[in-house]
């Protein structure tokens, strides 16, 4: 009886080895990444796991010609996967670039908040704060200030055809006075102090350096990041690290470029014409700028490494996503320092190439359903 015991837990045991010695080696690495498949970690490794629990109320302060479209499709797609309440403006109010009020939206039930938005709207602290809960993270994005007149001279229709020269930034910079109310927002300027004005500096006080000083102070105290377009990458590593969301949802792609501005060479002096007339916006970016590269600097070699990962993650999804999408292969991420192992398949790729507009759509509709917004969302 002893032997045929011994016999059979040999049995039961040499059984499960060839079992998972068959599973192992049909799992094999891939030859894009040289991952190893997520879902086979042993239990061990999976309780070695961190358990880090990502924010999921997220307000991204949405400012137009900062390179927004592409951060909102972040935040919109984060939201998506999870199922999270979105604050999304009803179709008629889309880029309005007003200020958060009832008429734009749908209320949640009393006492409830919502947990994400990513919308042309003034930011307000005390308005936003009546539709978003107290641990909510605030973030935004800056763009050098030149350059984002030059884009929106080249993009907002009523400079299009207001400014008939080719070169519409010298016509501007020689009377930048004569443009300045052009366009819907006659109650603040697309061209002067246009980022300032967003994040709540008043128009009154453009001119005044104490102001413009306690303005940038208290941005400072509300966002826990500012991010920089010309430093988006270095950013989003920034962005991550604060919101805690896992290396994927950080993935992105460039959406909204205007590629039929003329490419035109600019000198100092416009430059210095510029920053006179829109001080706040530049001081601001200065400020913020200056932060950022402290910060990436005082995070030496690790915080290098850490932006060097995500870029080859960045590149190797792009290209997967763009060229390696025809065949049903899935893309693996191989784990690092700075990320668990995740995979990346077409309807990965579709998410992270939608059409903001398209996205929220979608939104919308699956809103719908929820019991406390208007069938008509």
């Amino acid at each position: 009886m002893l032997f045929l015991a011994v016999g059979g837990w040999l049995f039961i045991v040499s059984f499960w080895f060839v079992v998972y010695s068959g599973n192992s080696t049909r799992r094999t690495f891939t030859e894009l990444s040289g991952a190893k498949n997520p879902e086979i970690l042993t239990f061990r490794e999976e309780r070695k796991k961190p358990k880090v629990s990502e924010v999921r109320r997220v307000v991204y302060v949405r400012i137009p010609k900062t390179g927004s479209s592409t951060i909102t499709l972040l935040v919109w797609r984060f939201a998506w996967i999870r199922n999270l309440t979105v604050l999304a403006v009803k179709p008629q109010f889309e880029g309005t670039r007003e200020r958060l009020n009832r008429e734009m939206f749908f209320l949640p039930p009393h006492g409830q908040k919502y947990d994400v938005m990513a919308e042309h709207v003034l930011y307000d602290k005390l308005s936003y704060a009546e539709y978003f809960a107290e641990d909510a993270i605030y973030f935004t994005l800056l763009r050098e200030p030149f350059s984002m007149l030059y884009s929106t001279l080249y993009y907002v229709p009523q400079f299009k055809k207001t400014i008939t020269a080719e070169n519409k930034v010298e016509t501007y910079l020689k009377n930048p006075a004569k443009y300045d109310n052009i366009g819907i927002m006659a109650n603040r300027s697309y061209t002067k102090n246009p980022q300032a004005s967003y994040l709540g500096l008043k128009r009154w006080d453009f001119d005044s350096m104490m102001k413009i000083d306690e303005f940038i102070s208290s941005v400072d105290r509300d966002f826990p990041l500012v991010m920089i377009l010309e430093r988006l990458d270095e950013s989003l590593v920034f962005l991550r690290r604060i919101l805690k969301w896992p290396m994927k949802d950080i993935i992105y792609s460039i959406n909204n470029v205007n590629r039929h501005k003329p490419q035109l060479r600019f000198n100092p002096r416009q430059k210095y014409i510029y920053r006179n007339w829109s001080f706040a916006d530049h001081k601001l970016y200065d400020y913020f700028l200056a932060k950022l590269e402290k910060a990436i600097q005082n995070g030496g070699a690790e915080f290098q490494d850490e932006l060097d990962v995500y870029r080859k993650c960045k590149g190797d999804v792009t290209t997967y996503c763009r060229f390696r999408t025809i065949t049903d292969e899935t893309l693996w991420i191989p784990q690092s320092r700075y990320n668990e192992a995740f995979s990346v398949t077409r309807k990965d790729c579709s998410l992270i190439f939608v059409e903001p507009l398209v996205l929220i759509s979608s939104i919308r509709k699956r809103q719908n359903s929820f019991p406390y917004l208007s069938p008509s969302l």
